[in-house]
């Protein structure tokens, strides 16, 4: 349902409320000081519609379509993960086992009208988003990113990313391919598929680097079935996160609280680069 009430957003009331704290570092109180005076300065008000819908499934990731340009609609995807069971099959051995759906939906909603910061010439209320387009599978969606192209890629946890080229105009999300073992635990002679945790797309939009589980990072291209690259070893931990820095930089975050830069440059599968979350030395 459509929520009917703005909501004013003033940050010197923000920071009246919740001023910063000095008792974490003394190294950092003057930056919070200079930080508290920017936005007592420079504090704004805007009335801003908000609408929410109810998708009934639990969606772990959205994407705003980019470069939307100069039109009158805004396009949201979204994946689902985890759903519960509502369908069941018998195994031809007799066993029943559940069959969970989910899916990579979009959305199409209206674009907010502003003029100096405030939406006060726009409608007094945004129209709930409309489904227009969605595509069912058994396994959960863990990460979405849009190519420049309006391709759209999705992480799974078959240990799979899969493509799908969206429309505007005719309003669909029609599959492209799927890049199948990708991840995965094991030998390359003895595979056990794991979730794609991440993807993220070059800027270049011509290739695109996913990780998972395994730890690996994976550099592929739009265009070819196979690897340009492959990054970490069996026993790397488990990462959550990919980003292209640039064009030739990939970051990934794992579970050992590392973060890791890999260089397509260098011919080593390692990385060039590591930070780990360690504890600032107390003054």
């Amino acid at each position: 349902a459509t929520l009917p009430q703005h909501y004013h957003v003033t940050l010197s009331q923000h920071y009246n409320t919740h001023p910063p704290s000095h008792s974490s570092s003394k190294r950092f109180a003057p930056f919070e000081e200079q930080q508290q005076q920017h936005f007592l300065k420079h504090t704004y008000s805007a009335t801003m519609p908000v609408t929410s819908t109810f998708v009934g499934e639990k969606i772990s990731r959205v994407r705003w379509l980019p470069d939307q340009g100069d039109s009158d609609s805004l396009f949201l995807a979204g994946g689902s993960s985890d759903n519960a069971a509502h369908s069941y099959s018998v195994h031809p051995q007799g066993h029943l086992y559940s069959a969970h759906t989910n899916h990579v939906k979009v959305w199409r909603m209206q674009r907010p009208r502003r003029t100096r910061g405030t939406f006060e010439d726009g409608p007094s209320q945004l129209e709930e988003p409309v489904q227009i387009a969605t595509f069912n599978t058994a396994h959960s969606i863990h990460d979405l990113v849009f190519t420049s192209e309006k391709i759209l890629l999705a992480a799974t946890s078959a240990g799979s990313v899969m493509a799908f080229q969206f429309s505007e105009l005719a309003e669909s999300l029609q599959p492209l391919h799927e890049w199948t073992g990708t991840h995965y635990f094991g030998s390359d002679a003895s595979r056990s598929p794991c979730s794609v945790t991440g993807v993220s797309v070059s800027p270049s939009s011509r290739e695109f680097a996913s990780t998972g589980e395994d730890g690996r990072v994976v550099v592929q291209s739009l265009t070819q079935p196979t690897p340009l690259r492959a990054y970490g070893r069996s026993t790397s931990p488990a990462a959550y996160a990919v980003k292209y820095v640039k064009q030739d930089l990939i970051a990934s975050a794992n579970a050992s609280a590392c973060i890791e830069i890999f260089s397509l440059r260098d011919p080593s599968d390692e990385p060039v680069l590591k930070m780990r979350n360690e504890p600032l030395a107390s003054e």
